[in-house]
């Protein structure tokens, strides 16, 4: 079928990318705004950026794997995932405090939490 947004030589190609969602974000609970250091900032957002530019869920499991990825699921912070799901922390480094909380299915990443010190 010829679109005149799409070049008519294009092939498809099933996009296999993960996708980041935020449908279980805890706004309430979150320290992103008390986050006043610059570079914390960054380091999450670049945290952020390297799991949407994963293109499947072996590539994400290893970032995961390589930024300390820890079960949570029996931690205070289960509760905020749906019934099903496990939620995960990363902590980048053995000496920061900075926590990022998360849960995944299929290909769909879901940041839950950022927290500034670890709890």
């Amino acid at each position: 079928m010829k679109n005149k947004y799409i070049p008519y030589s294009a092939s498809i190609i099933p996009d296999s990318k993960i996708k980041i969602d935020f449908a279980y974000y805890n706004d309430k609970e979150c320290e992103l705004e008390k986050m006043s250091k610059v570079g914390l900032v960054r380091k999450i957002l670049k945290f952020i950026k390297q799991v949407g530019q994963c293109q499947d869920g072996s590539e994400l499991l290893r970032l995961l794997k390589a930024q300390n990825s820890y079960d949570m699921s029996t931690s205070r912070f289960q509760k905020m995932v749906p019934e099903g799901l496990k939620v995960y922390e990363i902590w980048h480094s053995k000496h920061t405090s900075e926590r990022v909380f998360y849960t995944m299915t299929g290909s769909n990443f879901y940041p839950v939490l950022f927290l500034q010190n670890h709890p």
